[in-house]
């Protein structure tokens, strides 16, 4: 059987083809089925949502109708869902610390950190197979973070993504899982206390 040999033609081509199929075309959706034409997609488009818009399908309508189709074939939430949902998030480069998912996918969040699924967004990125640690040492870009980012607004936003994945702001705790986080929170607010108090009480709501 000939090789397949790819070119952009070949991939918008392939593309269009699926999407008469009514074949789900988000990023990790077809990459579980179509692993070569996903690479060679992002190979000569740099990404799966270009190469998918350079077939004339429009991305954002697309994912909106797979959701609400996803939805209405679910129903509601399930253990199942939720990882799926962070999963799908994963493949799209979304930042998933939890306070940016608190902010930006209320609904997800609240049914992962509920008693009946997960307790806390720690235990469900975990089920879905994800380092909650690591995520938390790098930008929403995947890059390790500088020390020179460490201003107090992210030291801020780290302690609350803590308190959101239901860790622990004991700074015993603090100092054996993120002494860099402690170093730095002291260095620049005074005290862990004042900065755990700066984070979690913001001049605004006292």
């Amino acid at each position: 059987m000939p090789k397949r040999v790819w070119s952009p033609e070949r991939v918008t081509d392939e593309i269009r083809e699926l999407s008469r199929q009514g074949v789900d075309l988000r990023h990790g959706a077809v990459q579980q089925e179509q692993k070569r034409l996903v690479s060679a997609a992002i190979r000569y488009f740099g990404s799966w949502r270009a190469a998918v818009e350079a077939a004339g399908v429009d991305y954002d309508s697309l994912r909106k109708t797979s959701e609400e189709q996803r939805l209405q074939k679910i129903g509601k939430w399930s253990h199942e869902r939720i990882l799926e949902e962070i999963r799908e998030l994963q493949s799209r480069g979304e930042d998933l610390r939890a306070v940016m998912v608190k902010n930006k996918f209320p609904s997800l969040f609240s049914a992962a950190v509920s008693p009946r699924y997960f307790g806390n967004w720690r235990k469900a990125l975990e089920a879905a197979g994800i380092d909650y640690d690591s995520l938390l040492q790098k930008s929403p870009r995947g890059r390790p973070r500088r020390t020179e980012v460490w201003h107090t607004g992210l030291i801020l936003d780290m302690i609350r993504s803590l308190k959101d994945a239901g860790e622990s702001l004991d700074a015993d705790q603090i100092s054996l899982r993120h002494p860099r986080l402690l170093r730095l929170a002291t260095s620049r607010l005074g005290s862990w206390h004042a900065a755990v108090d700066m984070a979690l009480n913001p001049p605004a709501s006292r």
